[in-house]
């Protein structure tokens, strides 16, 4: 019996450590059901809200991308040197599997993705 107990002692440290990791990545969000969620996976869930007393992040905005949408650099080295370009997006914005904490794009003409946090739209 007391196998079981420690079973779900350490089932319950293992979700309340997802949980606070995901809270870190500023991406957690509520769902309708009042569950706490990843906002990249469920984009309807409204962001936690911003409390440094708790050590929550301010919500990162989901851009989401589409192709062909047209942006600028900002805030970045990149920025500088390309200060006067306006960019398409080759791809939809996206979250790179073993790079998650960040929504990415592929910029026409650019090598690589782009960091979606340093993009504005032109409109």
């Amino acid at each position: 019996m007391e196998n079981k107990t420690e079973e779900q002692k350490q089932a319950r440290i293992k979700l309340l450590m997802a949980s606070i990791e995901l809270t870190e990545t500023g991406y957690a969000g509520i769902d309708k059901n009042g569950n706490k969620v990843d906002r990249r996976l469920f984009p309807d869930a409204v962001p936690l809200l911003y409390d440094l007393s708790l050590f929550i992040p301010h919500p990162k905005e989901i851009k989401n991308l589409k192709k062909g949408t047209r942006v600028i650099m900002f805030n970045c080295g990149e920025a500088d040197r390309y200060k006067d370009r306006i960019w398409n997006c080759r791809t939809n914005s996206f979250f790179p599997k073993y790079y998650r904490e960040h929504e990415t794009v592929y910029l026409e003409g650019f090598a690589g993705w782009f960091s979606c946090d340093f993009l504005k739209v032109v409109e």
